[in-house]
């Protein structure tokens, strides 16, 4: 079974985690309705979000499942180019128990990750009782395909008919199947996410937030604690999400039936600007002390804080201070608490984001 990060440390989570290991026990859907708060932090500059529909194409491409059953497994996926997610980079992506893509070891708890779909996903053949994990008999596929010329590919990560490990383990059979492909761009470093048929029944076994599915990226999400560097996930009916930040809760969800056809598209607003997790350029704008009481000094050439604006943000997603960058930055009026820093040039450049903690 997967570690179901996102609920792993939050006291809403740990409810909702207790129904489930009840209705496995038992076979009794729980009336009850967890309270959810909803505190987004802004979405990450980085990127923009549109949505739109084609026809959804499957594709023939390279097997990573090969037909074995999966749960819990890790896929490397060789593009054939270099890409960058926020300030992560490679051209070997792994793509980890059939629902996000990442740079990093998908078993640390701080991750970098573009996910069509976090969700408990497994082949829909596995059966957590008897089954083991690489056994024959798989029918989910999990395949790639690099297409387009040198400097214009594309790398297409598909899911064909993944089922939901909490269903099956309840009822011995999927009725659920998700059917979606992550495409990555070269040279924009642009991310869409295409959904073909998506059948989800049982939302209260099968998804961590029963009211929808997360889908998105995350910059440095801390999968233990829901503590994240900045994110860009999408909130709202799967017609029409808005990108949002992520929340304290992990409340942000689509919500509804999303339709095949449908295209979720983060457009990279520069390909050579980086976040936070990008060590060279955070050696180039950095901040201390952190924690901090009331200065703030920022250590990063003079040519970088030429006309550029440092916001401070309250995890509630409200803006609580703005200030020219400056090498010391008076921030004594600022109360106690967690902030999301964000600097921009007046021409809307993003430069950074990272997280301050004031303390008094």
């Amino acid at each position: 079974m997967k570690k179901l990060f996102f609920i792993s440390l939050l006291i809403f989570s740990l409810t909702l985690k207790a129904q489930k290991k009840l209705k496995l026990s038992n076979g009794v859907h729980s009336a009850d309705v967890v309270k959810i708060e909803t505190t987004t932090s802004p979405a990450n500059p980085l990127y923009t979000f549109s949505t739109y529909t084609v026809p959804y194409q499957e594709f023939t491409g390279v097997s990573v499942s090969n037909g074995l059953m999966w749960d819990d497994s890790n896929f490397p996926i060789t593009m054939g180019f270099n890409f960058k997610l926020y300030g992560a980079s490679g051209n070997i992506i792994n793509f980890a128990e059939g629902s996000f893509a990442t740079f990093d070891n998908p078993t640390l708890s701080v991750l970098t990750l573009a996910t069509p779909m976090f969700e408990d996903l497994c082949d829909r053949a596995f059966l957590p009782a008897t089954s083991n994990e690489g056994d024959s008999g798989g029918i989910s596929d999990i395949s790639y395909s690099v297409t387009g010329t040198v400097g214009n590919k594309i790398c297409m990560i598909q899911v064909k008919d993944a089922g939901f490990y909490e269903e099956i383990a309840a009822y011995d059979t999927s009725e659920s199947y998700v059917n979606f492909q992550l495409w990555l761009y070269e040279g924009t470093n642009d991310i869409e996410i295409r959904f073909g048929d998506v059948n989800i029944q049982n939302p209260q076994d099968n998804l961590l937030n029963p009211a929808g599915f997360h889908c998105g990226l995350a910059e440095q999400v801390d999968l233990n604690t829901a503590v994240n560097v900045s994110a860009n996930v999408l909130n709202g009916p799967a017609s029409n999400p808005a990108m949002v930040g992520l929340g304290t809760t992990l409340a942000e969800v689509v919500t509804g039936t999303v339709q095949s056809g449908r295209v979720y598209k983060f457009s990279r607003v520069n390909p050579n600007l980086v976040g936070i997790s990008n060590v060279n350029f955070s050696e180039q704008m950095s901040f201390f002390p952190n924690p901090a009481s009331t200065k703030l000094y920022c250590n990063t050439p003079a040519d970088l804080m030429k006309e550029v604006e440092i916001y401070f943000y309250s995890l509630d997603g409200k803006l609580v201070s703005e200030k020219k960058l400056e090498s010391e930055i008076d921030i004594s009026e600022i109360g106690k608490g967690v902030y999301l820093l964000k600097t921009k040039s007046k021409n809307g450049d993003f430069h950074y984001s990272g997280k301050l903690v004031v303390i008094k």
